[in-house]
């Protein structure tokens, strides 16, 4: 994805933690190790506390999830035992005052990286890409990107085919804007069953991150319908190059 200036698009620093501790929760066993969730916690505290408008990077270390053959409905058993592999990076600004209402915006790189392998290649040191069984990236997009803001693209890491880096299409739409929020759709995937169970409990942490997600899904789709209302071309191309205001997912 392009440098060039974000939106902007801002996010409360004390959801973004709470989302970050509700999933870890939630997902107790799902990954090899949660370091990179304490992690990526901590670097929000930690932002949360640097001075307003100073860029800095945010990272999710590599996290990696038990092997599985999951990935099918109904209790029933996929094919190739696999794991999911997931990274991030995205160039954020702390916005306002410290406290209370500390904000976060997203103002270049922000892009999470999902692997699938099989379940053989999770102990080795060096992995032969032939291994590799998938490859997409979760990614916003730039004011004067040609696909949709928040989008997916498949692979585009090299120069060959299929999906070579100069081809950068499709761009396929995505409903998940932020960093927890990636990771869920993997565990979604991967772990059809035993994830929709665990995110039916009902202690706080699981009520914190339905609220959280309910709120953010609700704004969202209430914008993209406020673009479908427009006239003008199809609704397709309109969605497509609609452009979120920076305040869309700022709790009300």
């Amino acid at each position: 994805m392009s440098n060039a200036a974000l939106a902007g698009l801002q996010f409360s620093c004390r959801e973004l933690m709470r989302e970050t501790e509700a999933l870890r929760r939630i997902a107790a066993g799902v990954f090899v190790s949660d370091g990179p969730l304490r992690d990526f916690a901590r670097d929000l505290e930690r932002i949360g506390e640097r001075s307003a408008e100073r860029d800095c990077r945010l990272e999710l270390l590599p996290l990696r999830t038990q092997p599985t053959r999951g990935y099918e409905r109904a209790r029933r058993s996929g094919g190739q035992k696999a794991y999911a592999h997931v990274r991030g990076v995205w160039q954020v600004r702390p916005v306002g005052k410290k406290r209370p209402g500390r904000r976060i915006a997203f103002v270049g790189s922000a892009s999470s990286v999902v692997e699938l392998w099989p379940a053989e290649c999770l102990y080795r040191e060096k992995h032969e890409e032939s291994s590799r069984l998938a490859m997409w990236r979760i990614e916003f997009g730039v004011h004067d990107s040609p696909g949709c803001y928040f989008h997916f693209q498949i692979l585009g890491d090299h120069g060959d085919p299929p999906f070579p880096r100069n081809v950068p299409i499709p761009r396929l739409p995505s409903p998940f804007v932020t960093p927890m929020a990636a990771v869920e759709f993997v565990l979604g995937e991967l772990f059809q069953d035993d994830w929709q169970q665990r995110t039916m409990g009902a202690r706080n942490h699981h009520n914190d991150w339905r609220a959280i997600q309910h709120q953010r899904w609700s704004s969202l789709m209430k914008w993209q319908m406020a673009y479908l209302d427009r006239s003008g071309s199809s609704p397709w191309m309109r969605l497509k190059a609609a452009k979120p205001p920076e305040s869309l997912f700022l709790p009300s």
